[in-house]
Parts: structure tokens; sequence; C-alpha cells
């Protein structure tokens, strides 16, 4: 067996180091007489990997079998120092010329970050040699580990700017009182429940953050809930409960007794979106508003404010959708704070999360027509607490069909078969989240 690690590729790829990846691997067609090839490389969110350049395939591409998930030979192949070879006895090629095709690691520092994949015939040994020389050639050396930043530093950014900085926010901020439940007012999407996790964070409360938006309605019921939340929290612990206006008088007339007997009671959010009440108890009303604080919608904000909030929420997408690196241009910024109908945090976090997911550098792309002014997409990463199961399965469709749609640039065909659905089936999901 040749002894891989004691060769060097510059003897054989001199000459080469100002070319991109691209042009070498497309060169090794007449360098290696491999009959067709493909690189591929990890994608900058980690969350897969991304066809970089091929040669030799028609405009549909080709599927390895043998690389599908649950195989197992994509493990073994990161394990592994030297290329893997795949016989066409064994697993379907792409060219009826190929006698096999050799999988070879791409590396960054000492991490896995890809493979090349390039088909042959002749003798074995030397081309899987040569496919590793090449494999070796375009892996980036080893480097210093990057310094890890703090998840404190971008955990809701956009929030802990709003109650520093906007004056009537500020203000309201500066007086909760956190031994008291507090109320927590303000439109659809203006960032209430991110506000309460940030709340709990840093008021010290080092249990568990539950949140809560279906309520029992039969009495006995709801008080053996609010029993067990407690149970569960005990006193380190905060519960956002939603919903107000749906709540019925027996509902009201429950929280008000066990606000004013439970230990608990200090840890509780309540979360108004200003919708009209079916029916009011005064008593919990006049609770719960004695501690409580309005958050404004985006449109509502000053322009430097708004400007601020769009850079705000954009960092906060970029780190969740793990593209930290990724900045925003200033002419960007400027159409996104001047967009009116950016009325709230959510249409503001679907918008830009779509144009991450899209953007294929570290420099954010702005489509014009991406957002959808009549509909925008809810792209946003869902909380582990959320339980809207159609809601977070909508989310995860569209992020897996936009990271599909980057890395086949937008062909169905391949895209269709990456997914494992037919390419009607992409259509029809496509259409109907909004996304063709």
């Amino acid at each position: 067996m040749l002894k891989f690690k004691q060769f060097s590729s510059m003897h054989l790829y001199s000459g080469k180091k100002n070319k991109s990846k691209i042009e070498i691997l497309q060169e090794s067609q007449e360098l290696l007489g491999a009959i067709c090839g493909v690189l591929v490389e990890r994608s900058e969110d980690g969350s897969g990997f991304i066809e970089k350049a091929s040669f030799g395939y028609g405009d549909d591409g080709f599927f390895y079998s043998f690389l599908a998930r649950g195989r197992g030979n994509l493990e073994k192949l990161q394990e592994l120092e030297e290329p893997m070879v795949f016989l066409k006895t064994d697993f379907p090629l792409f060219s009826e010329r190929s006698d096999f095709a050799v999988v070879a690691k791409l590396r960054d520092g000492l991490q896995f970050n890809g493979f090349i994949i390039l088909e042959f015939d002749g003798n074995r040994e030397a081309r899987k040699f040569q496919s590793y020389l090449l494999a070796n050639f375009l892996s980036t050396p080893e480097k210093p580990k990057p310094q890890v930043v703090s998840e404190d530093s971008h955990v809701n950014s956009a929030i802990q700017w709003l109650v520093k900085n906007s004056p009537t926010v500020s203000l309201a901020f500066q007086n909760l009182q956190k031994d008291k439940p507090v109320l927590l007012l303000g439109g659809k999407g203006s960032g209430k429940k991110s506000l309460a996790r940030y709340l709990h964070k840093i008021w010290g409360r080092s249990g568990q953050w539950i949140w809560v938006d279906t309520i029992p309605e039969q009495v006995g019921k709801l008080e053996k809930a609010l029993s067990h939340w407690e149970e569960i929290l005990g006193e380190e612990g905060s519960i956002v409960l939603g919903n107000l206006a749906g709540l019925s008088l027996g509902q009201q007339r429950i929280f008000y007794e066990w606000l004013q007997i439970s230990s608990l009671a200090k840890n509780a959010f309540f979360i108004d979106q200003g919708l009209n009440k079916k029916e009011a108890y005064p008593g919990f009303w006049d609770l719960i508003s004695q501690n409580s604080i309005h958050l404004p919608n985006l449109d509502t904000l000053e322009k430097s404010e708004k400007k601020q909030m769009v850079l705000e929420v954009f960092k906060d997408l970029a780190y969740n959708l793990g593209k930290s690196e990724m900045e925003i241009p200033q002419d960007i910024l400027k159409q996104l704070t001047e967009k009116n109908w950016l009325g709230n945090f959510e249409e503001l976090k679907n918008s830009l999360g779509k144009a991450i997911w899209k953007s294929t550098s570290n420099l954010l792309n702005w489509d014009e027509e991406s957002p959808g002014e009549d509909k925008p997409l809810a792209i946003g990463i869902q909380d582990s607490d959320d339980l809207d199961l159609p809601k977070c399965v909508e989310a995860l469709e569209r992020q897996k069909i936009l990271l599909a749609e980057k890395i086949f640039a937008g062909n169905q065909l391949r895209m269709a078969k990456a997914l494992k659905i037919s390419r009607g089936a992409l259509q029809y999901k496509m259409k109907n989240l909004g996304l063709l």
C-alpha cells in the first residue's frame, strides 16, 4: 500500500498556487486523465456541503449513491488518511467509460472540509495516489484556532440595544421590579417574547424558561396546570403566558388568586398584544399592570433607531444561522431602514433570514423581490420551546429548500434529488411556501 503521508503534492502542482480551486480541479481532466470530477466543500454555516466546481457532467449533474446519508461512507472518509475507491461493478458511476471513482477528503487545518470525486479508467493505485496529492494541494494548511466568542455577547442584541437606547423603553425598563409579575405590551412581532428571555437571563434566574400560550379552560385543569408548572420551574424558573385577550373571567380570576399566594408569581411574564379582550377581570389587570413595559413596533421608531435595530437584528440572525462573519452593505441597510412595509421585527427577521440564506458570500446580497411585500416568509430560527409543529416544519422546509437552491444554483432537478423528493413535489412545496 502506498504511504500517502510520505509524499508532497508540490512537485505535481508547482506553478499553480495562484490559480483557484475551480481552475485546478478542471485542469485535473488533462493533468490526471480524469473523465469527470466534482469538488464539494462544507457550507459557510456548517450545515451541509456545497458543490463548488465540476467538469464532465451534464446540466443535471450526478448523484453518487455511495455517499448517500446512512451508508456510512462519508463518515468513514473523514477517519481515513487515504482516499476511498468505488468500483463501477459495485456502484453506479456517471460515465460509461469509467471503471472506478476515487473520493479524497479536503481539510481546513485539521478539520474535514469536503472532498473531491474523480472518475477514472486504468491503473487504480496510481489514480488513487494522484487524487490524494490533488486533494492535499486543495486543502488549507493548519492555522491557529480562532478565539471563541462568548455566546452572551450575541444573545438578544436587538432587545439589549432597544432597552438601553430607546428613551421610552429604557425608562420603563429601569422601573421594572424583578420581584413582581411583569406585563409585556406591544403589537405582534414587537419582541415581547425575546424581552422575556432577556429579563430571565439578566435577572440571574438559573432555572428553566417555559412559554405557554395554550391555557386550560376548565378551572380545575388550570389549577392543576399551575401547580405542575410550579414543580417544573421552582424558585429560579420563569414562565411566559400569552394569549391574554382570550382568557375568560374564570381563568383571569384563577390567575389573580394564584399571583397573590404563589412564590412563582414573581417569575411570571404576561404577554398582551393589545387585542380586544373577551372579558376583563379588573383585579387581575390592575395587579399585572403595576409592573409593565411597552415595546414599540419597528415602524414607530425614529429613523436612526430603526436603522440600528435593522443592524442588530441582522447581527443576531447571521450569528444564529452560522454566518457571523457576514456584513450588510450600507446601501442595503439604508434601503431596509426606509422600507415602510417592515412594520415589526418578525417581518424584518423573515426578510433578512431569507436574504442571509441565499447570500453566497460574506456580503449580504439583497434581491428587491426576495422579501415579498405581500407575504414575508417565516425563515427564522424556531425556539426549542415553540410547540407550533406546523410552523416549525414549514420553517425547516424553507431553510432546506433555500439551502438546496443555493447549492445547486436553482437547478430543480438536482435540488429534488438532494432533498429526496420528486421535482413535482418540490415545485408544489416551493409554491405553497412562497419560494417560486
